[in-house]
């Protein structure tokens, strides 16, 4: 097992965050709250924390910690997820998650939910860098990296494109360059981005993705 340093590097802290929270703001004006299960990407209640899920068995988490950031991801259909192996191999797991601070595993009140992983990387707020441990007798399997972090978007061009295809409808374009340069919002923009929507109900989701 080596610890690799990621070249080229990846997202900085906060711009994952800023493009996470972005990608959640549109969400929510978008799909309603009784309806919050279609939604791709969800804030975690009172903690700094996302949770991608595309409906299809496939899920990220990515969290926050002042120590730096965990990225654990999970593709159903890659060789490595244990619950489609012939064999279940333990040791993936604890050598996957070697060397990471458990810190960033408090969130999880359910240990089972670490067994849903094909790829894990963390950004060590000490180095200013993403490290993954690489498991050389199974490198030749796609872990589902490039696949998964494909779902977040990192500009507002990233995430219209998206759009589009999973909503399958017109999209403002303004509105989401303006959320994705983080900046606030009118009841204007909302109903000029989704005229259905309950304004009340989503500016209060919005203010809680800050708590």
């Amino acid at each position: 097992m080596n610890i690799i340093l990621i070249t080229p590097n990846y997202l900085s802290p906060q711009q994952l965050y800023c493009s996470l929270k972005a990608m959640a703001i549109l969400e929510i004006i978008l799909i309603p709250q009784q309806k919050s299960f279609l939604r791709v990407v969800k804030k975690y209640p009172s903690k700094k924390a996302y949770f991608i899920n595309n409906g299809a068995g496939d899920t990220v988490d990515i969290l926050f910690e002042d120590i730096g950031v965990l990225i654990k991801g999970f593709d159903h259909e890659s060789k490595l997820n244990q619950f489609g192996a012939d064999e279940w191999n333990e040791n993936f797991f604890r050598d996957t998650y070697a060397n990471i601070p458990h810190s960033f595993f408090y969130i999880y009140e359910n240990k089972e939910e670490l067994y849903y992983m094909t790829f894990c990387m963390w950004y060590d707020n000490k180095m200013q860098c993403w490290k993954q441990n690489i498991l050389e007798s199974l490198k030749e399997y796609d872990n589902g990296k490039d696949f998964l972090l494909s779902y977040i978007c990192i500009n507002a061009q990233q995430w219209i494109e998206w759009a589009k295809y999973y909503f399958d409808m017109d999209i403002n374009c303004e509105v989401v360059e303006k959320v994705y340069r983080n900046e606030q919002i009118t009841i204007n923009d909302i109903v000029a981005f989704n005229p259905k929507c309950d304004v009340k109900q989503v500016l209060q989701e919005i203010f809680d993705l800050e708590c």
